[in-house]
């Protein structure tokens, strides 16, 4: 591994495994800010039921809505059963199905994107997990194609593909991936630091 690339890897915490279990400890900070802002995995996906179930009453437009994000609850739940039995096929199959069903055209934009990539991102990590860079590279790119945001959602992707683009002998783009990700880390915790600095 170059010099260059092994100082950018240093500036980066682990790459958690999960977006909301954190497990190898990339995004501490923000994971602590997710608490407030994004609300971590149990937070996220308990208030995108709240949602959910909120539209329920608004509309047929609305219950697509609300059917879509329990659906993407769905798939994320049964990835983590399969996970824990070691189906690991059986758990991407359930989130590759869930990239598959269309999106409901009265979603926000911003919903649809860190939904997604949230998906995507999980594929990316077992990807790598089960050593396969091609597979995670491409699943990095899907999300990142999604959109962009200064956010852990973001974030991860840019890990995970300068993972994959490392594990594929792609040093300088890897080292571009972990710069990018660890700019929106450095913004994300001084975000957080100066809301606890005005409380």
């Amino acid at each position: 591994m170059s010099p260059r690339l092994e100082h950018r890897r240093a500036q980066l915490w682990k790459p958690q495994r999960r977006l909301w279990e954190p497990q190898r400890r990339l995004w501490e900070p923000q994971r602590r800010l997710s608490r407030g802002r994004l609300l971590g995995r149990s937070g996220f996906w308990g208030l995108c039921l709240l949602f959910a179930a909120l539209l329920g009453g608004c509309g047929d437009q609305a219950h697509t809505a609300a059917a879509w994000i329990e659906s993407a609850a769905a798939a994320h739940a049964e990835a983590d059963t399969a996970l824990e039995s070691a189906q690991v096929g059986q758990g991407r199959d359930a989130l590759v199905r869930f990239l598959a069903e269309p999106i409901p055209a009265d979603m926000a934009t911003e919903d649809v994107r860190v939904v997604r990539q949230d998906a995507h991102w999980r594929l990316a990590e077992m990807a790598l997990d089960e050593g396969e860079p091609v597979r995670a590279l491409r699943h990095a790119n899907g999300g990142l194609a999604e959109g962009r945001g200064r956010d852990v959602f973001t974030a991860n992707l840019l890990v995970s593909r300068g993972r994959a683009r490392e594990a594929l002998n792609d040093p300088l783009r890897a080292a571009s991936d972990y710069h990018e990700a660890l700019q929106i880390n450095d913004a994300l915790l001084h975000e957080l630091l100066d809301g606890v600095e005005s409380e």
